[in-house]
């Protein structure tokens, strides 16, 4: 069926879910984010000039849309279609957020507690170089493990979960940014957005607005009944082209070691590159159609909350037999890893579902 324009949106949405979770695996199973062991390193990416172009290309670059882009549609759902507020409006967000964030995010942190302790008893060379050795851990110290806080925290244990966890601090404190982009605040508040832009592309003194910003301008969009899926679904062929230049110059100046300029064609990309993953598919899913609920949406979650298992230990057993130097085959062992992962992921939440549905609904928030 072809969809309403007052109906496309949501459609967007949900399509996007599960793309963007497989770019989180993306990003997170690029040899680069591994170490083997404490100080070490995997590999001079010198020596890897394919595989280094294509994780710039994929893992820098095409997949850190997905992080962006889930805080920006988080904002922007929280105050839908104008909504007008009221504490008891507001009330209803949280305790629906309490059963969609809190409790999966708690739920999932424990058991990666209970699971990166087993794992220290058995790769004890793998599975120390960042937090220690559990056993000895006090009651405050698995307190601040699970919340991630701390001056020398990494994060959660369940590191992905550090969004879950921003975003729900984000929420709590959304009243304050709903009073600032109200109509009441007019130039001032588009004044703000347009300076938070700024500097997320251009960091000053090295120090650049985390992806926590697109929260803001999802709320933005929110209060102010800015649709952003139409408006790239009319500009999606200009949004598309600037993007695929904008990605080459970037991945192209990371190669060649300019982090700085690259990393600020990243930044700009990711700005483009939501409004062109909004446009290419709302105007796939009007002329196509799209159907709610297949088993590769429903497993987004469980896909986002599990993959940091797996993607660890597959990556650092893949290179510890892997002959250093072999370029096309990092390449492919990052691509399989990624796939593996993925499916795993999906394999799993068909097999949680089957057989304890209660306890996969509480795992992944009702979705």
């Amino acid at each position: 069926m072809q969809y309403e324009e007052k109906n496309l949106r949501y459609a967007v949405i949900d399509a996007l879910r599960f793309p963007l979770m497989c770019c989180v695996v993306w990003i997170h199973c690029a040899f680069m984010n591994y170490s083997m062991e404490v100080g070490v390193s995997f590999v001079d990416m010198e020596h890897y000039p394919i595989y280094t172009v294509v994780s710039l290309l994929l893992a820098e670059n095409v997949a850190r849309v997905a992080v962006p882009m889930f805080f920006f549609i988080s904002g922007w759902l929280l105050f839908r279609e104008g909504e007008e507020w009221s504490w008891r409006m507001f009330g209803g967000k949280l305790k629906r957020r309490f059963r969609t964030l809190l409790l999966p995010y708690l739920l999932w942190n424990l058991l990666y507690a209970v699971l990166y302790w087993g794992m220290q008893m058995i790769f004890p060379s793998l599975f120390s170089e960042r937090i220690g050795a559990l056993g000895r851990y006090s009651f405050l110290e698995w307190i601040a493990l699970v919340w991630g806080i701390g001056p020398d925290s990494g994060g959660p244990i369940a590191s992905q979960f550090w969004f879950v966890r921003d975003l729900m601090v984000l929420i709590f404190f959304s009243p304050l940014l709903y009073a600032l982009f109200c109509r009441k605040m007019g130039r001032f508040a588009d004044a703000v957005v347009v300076l938070l832009l700024v500097l997320y592309i251009f960091p000053i003194n090295g120090n650049t607005l985390s992806e926590d910003m697109f929260f803001v301008l999802g709320v933005y969009c929110g209060v102010r009944r800015v649709d952003v899926v139409l408006f790239a679904k009319r500009l999606f062929p200009l949004l598309i082209m600037t993007y695929v230049v904008i990605v080459s110059c970037s991945t192209f100046l990371l190669a060649r070691g300019d982090v700085e300029v690259g990393m600020c064609f990243t930044r700009l990309g990711v700005l483009v590159g939501i409004l062109a993953v909004f446009g290419g598919v709302a105007r796939w899913i009007f002329h196509k159609g799209y159907v709610f609920g297949s088993i590769w949406t429903r497993s987004s979650f469980f896909l986002f909350a599990y993959h940091a298992m797996l993607t660890p230990l597959c990556g650092k057993l893949a290179l510890r037999f892997m002959p250093y130097g072999a370029d096309v085959g990092a390449v492919m062992v990052y691509c399989g890893i990624s796939l593996l992962v993925v499916f795993l992921g999906v394999g799993g939440y068909y097999v949680c579902s089957v057989i304890a549905p209660s306890m996969t609904r509480w795992m992944t928030g009702g979705r």
